[in-house]
């Protein structure tokens, strides 16, 4: 047909190119781009139309680049070659992906796919409370998904990856075996779960190394201690590895758990503080090259001041400040094994401050009570032939 255009140039300011209905193919790099047997350049903006649409965007592009896809199935493909790159989700079909100095901000996607060559990348979950999958594709690449944000497919994950939760609580659930040989791998949550999978990074070179990072976000809400009106925080971190195997250079494992919070209050002033941190491994095996560290800490602190209230007259004036504090820190390995040719460092601590004062100054009585009721545990179990064996020093701390 005649009189159809074969290319279209975008102007000045920020120009947005809606793409065709039915599904199409959409190619795109810093020197412009192509869809349904037409060229394009100068867009800022691009919005796919109806239909399964399949993006393939080069990272070179400069500045931000915006894409929007339609109703149906749309898949981003990202091609280049990056020193850095990160994915933030933000929604569940929106986010940032950032690469050097180019940035793509997208929304209606509902998968990516990073065939790019980039060193060191992140991967972070939207700012809400996240379920993350991390498992592989049947060719072997690491696909990152969950029912709140886009998954992202990873071809090459390159020299370090990183995958987190970010804000709100949230798991991470490891099922499939990864296999990135000289990787730097590392995921932080909440909770983290391997079960069932065998995470390598082992190479003829650097072996990589392996960080699972459990980080507790505290919880604040009102409550009651006996019947007492208290505010209370609670915050907990968990590791738990199942049925799985780590092979890497050097191998951390860290439950981190952290409670505060201070308050005052004329009358009664009550306040709850309760910090747990845990590692399972359950017939589980982690092998290193290097050094093996599993840590858990948990660390409370807290502080409330009575005032009696004059007002309350003579039989009421009393001024109470309670403190009721938990503190558990706790690994368990249970059949499961642990080689390093370096050290094997298997701590677990918890720590805790609190003051805690009620003042009579100013009531007619002026009686007073102040309690902290604190309890600190810290353990480590060794069960059903659990082995350990170490080239370097062997420390089991609790």
């Amino acid at each position: 047909a005649t009189g159809l255009a074969t290319s279209i140039l975008g102007q000045g300011g920020f120009d947005t190119l809606n793409g065709p209905a039915g599904g199409s193919a959409y190619t795109v790099t810093a020197a412009g781009g192509a869809v349904a047997g037409v060229a394009f350049t100068g867009f800022e903006s691009i919005r796919t139309g109806d239909g399964d649409d399949d993006i393939a965007l080069s990272i070179d592009v400069v500045g931000t680049v915006r894409v929007a896809g339609g109703a149906g199935t749309d898949t981003l493909h990202l091609f280049g070659t990056a020193a850095s790159g990160s994915y933030v989700a933000v929604t569940g079909d929106g986010g940032l992906l950032r690469y050097d100095g180019s940035a793509i901000a997208f929304s209606g996607i509902e998968s990516i796919v990073d065939h790019t060559s980039t060193a060191n990348r992140t991967v972070t979950a939207t700012p809400g409370a996240d379920s993350i999958l991390v498992t592989t594709d049947g060719h072997g690449r690491i696909v990152v998904d969950g029912p709140s944000f886009a998954g992202i497919t990873i071809v090459d994950p390159g020299a370090a990856l990183g995958i987190s939760g970010g804000v709100g609580r949230d798991q991470i659930l490891v099922t499939g075996d990864i296999d990135a040989p000289g990787v730097d791998f590392a995921l932080r949550a909440e909770t983290i779960v391997v079960s069932g999978a065998d995470i390598d990074t082992r190479s003829t070179g650097d072996s990589g190394s392996v960080a699972l990072i459990a980080v507790g976000d505290e919880e604040s809400r009102g409550g009651t201690i006996d019947d007492i009106s208290a505010e209370i925080v609670s915050t907990s971190a968990s590791i738990a590895l199942q049925n799985s195997q780590i092979a890497t250079g050097d191998a951390v494992l860290t439950a981190r758990s952290t409670a505060g919070a201070g308050g005052e209050a004329t009358g009664v002033a009550a306040l709850s503080l309760d910090a747990t941190a845990t590692i399972g491994l359950d017939h589980t095996a982690i092998l290193a090259t290097g050094d093996i560290h599993v840590t858990t800490v948990t660390t409370i602190s807290g502080a409330v001041v009575a005032h009696a209230d004059p007002a309350a007259g003579a039989e009421k004036d009393a001024a109470i400040a309670l403190i009721v504090a938990t503190n558990r820190s706790e690994i368990v390995l249970a059949e499961s094994g642990l080689a390093a040719a370096g050290a094997i460092a298997i701590t677990a601590r918890h720590a805790g401050s609190f003051s805690v004062h009620a003042s009579g100054d100013g009531g007619e009585v002026g009686a007073t009570a102040a309690i902290a009721d604190v309890d600190g545990s810290t353990s480590i179990a060794l069960r059903d032939n659990t082995l350990l064996v170490a080239g370097g020093r062997l420390d089991v701390v609790a």
